[in-house]
């Protein structure tokens, strides 16, 4: 797959996974999708295999769907591939407009919704 090709077929993913290295490599290659068993909430996972330059305080504050603020909270996932260092979590932030169908697909006791502002508020600038 030549290179525009390959970058148009990368804006498909969500934020983070867009600029995970390792989603680059395998689109390059000609893949159609990632390959990796890695994922996010929705896969009661924590993107154990992402590698590329978000730093962990990034991926709390931000959302990993979309990148902007997280303004609707943050959602803490525990994955066993996660580094011992780390106590096998990782928090993801969440915004607003995302936190509302994340909560829906969510299982009470896998992951735990911190800090969303309360229903009605305006986000936090």
């Amino acid at each position: 797959m030549d290179r525009p090709a390959a970058e148009e077929k990368v804006f498909e993913f969500i934020f983070l996974c867009k600029l995970c290295d390792r989603l680059h490599e395998q689109i390059s290659n000609g893949a159609d999708r990632c390959h990796l068993e890695c994922g996010g909430p929705r896969k009661r996972m924590a993107f154990h295999s992402y590698k590329g330059p978000l730093a962990e305080t990034w991926m709390a504050t931000h959302c990993f769907v979309c990148g902007n603020a997280a303004d609707g909270g943050t959602i803490r996932c525990e994955d066993p591939r996660l580094p011992r260092i780390t106590n096998h979590r990782r928090d993801l932030g969440v915004c607003r407009r995302h936190t509302s169908t994340l909560i829906q697909e969510l299982r009470p006791g896998e992951t735990v919704i911190s800090n969303p502002p309360p229903p009605g508020e305006p986000p936090a600038t």
